[in-house]
């Protein structure tokens, strides 16, 4: 019997959609439907266990902001309190290294992501995330019960770095840029990249994303100094930033990780 997704999906567009898994993520399910010449893709929502942090609701008013870009991905339907959401089917990007035509369109997204003007959204505090907020309610509370000092320090550590960042203004900020969170958009001539999973996206420190597009990514400093939120900043104090950033961004990691595997325990 198909999941009452598939069901819906198939009637609604009056076809017999195929579904087939697509890709396993660390947390989602991907599922690819196919009828004929059209293809969808289906996210299947892991759990709030699975995805500390994740705001759903955030994520489906952040889509509609940045549709319409060449980068975002055309949402077909999205239904997060039933925990799916139907897209675009893309080609899944499988090289480990940006060329560099995928870079400038990289460098170019996160441009226009930064220059969206939040100070006109209708309510930006909903799309902004209360990083002091989220350590002490969703971290906090479980290192102390398990008394982790390890954990303690990386909550600590983390306050510390995005206290001392050199100020940037706060904008749109994806949070999880990595290789899996692309894809290629192959109908359009020239192929564009898509930037996928915006579960974690909201306003916040554009700092979080500077230090992926390096250390994952690929993106030398010269070209993330020239996006809208670090080009006021001097050559020294965005060196320091980025190293701080990327301090930083690796200590969130270790505490996401590590507050995943007590969830899934």
């Amino acid at each position: 019997m198909q999941p009452d997704w598939q069901q819906y999906l198939n009637l609604k567009h009056g076809k017999d959609y195929q579904w087939k898994n697509f890709a396993k993520g660390s947390s989602n399910t991907l599922y690819r439907g196919v009828c004929g010449h059209d293809n969808l893709v289906v996210r299947v929502n892991a759990s709030a266990e699975l995805t500390p942090g994740v705001d759903r609701a955030r994520e489906a008013s952040l889509l509609e902001i940045i549709t319409g870009n060449t980068w975002s991905p055309n949402i077909i339907e999205n239904q997060p309190e039933c925990g799916w959401c139907a897209m675009q089917c893309y080609v899944p990007f499988t090289e480990e290294v940006l060329s560099k035509q995928q870079k400038l369109q990289l460098i170019k997204a996160m441009t226009d992501l930064q220059l969206i003007d939040i100070e006109n959204l209708e309510s930006p505090q909903a799309l902004a995330i209360q990083y002091e907020t989220l350590w002490d309610t969703l971290y906090l509370p479980e290192a102390k019960r398990q008394n982790n000092f390890q954990a303690l320090v990386w909550i600590a550590k983390i306050k510390r770095l995005l206290k001392t960042l050199p100020d940037v203004p706060f904008c749109f900020v994806h949070h999880d840029l990595h290789i899996g969170n692309l894809a290629v958009n192959i109908t359009t001539s020239p192929e564009t990249l898509v930037l996928l999973d915006w579960e974690y996206g909201a306003i916040g420190n554009p700092w979080i994303d500077a230090a992926a597009l390096k250390s994952l990514l690929g993106i030398l400093d010269e070209d993330i100094a020239t996006l809208p939120a670090f080009n006021k900043l001097s050559k020294a104090s965005f060196e320091k930033g980025l190293a701080q950033a990327i301090e930083l961004y690796n200590t969130i990691g270790n505490i996401w990780h590590w507050l995943r595997a007590q969830n899934n325990t």
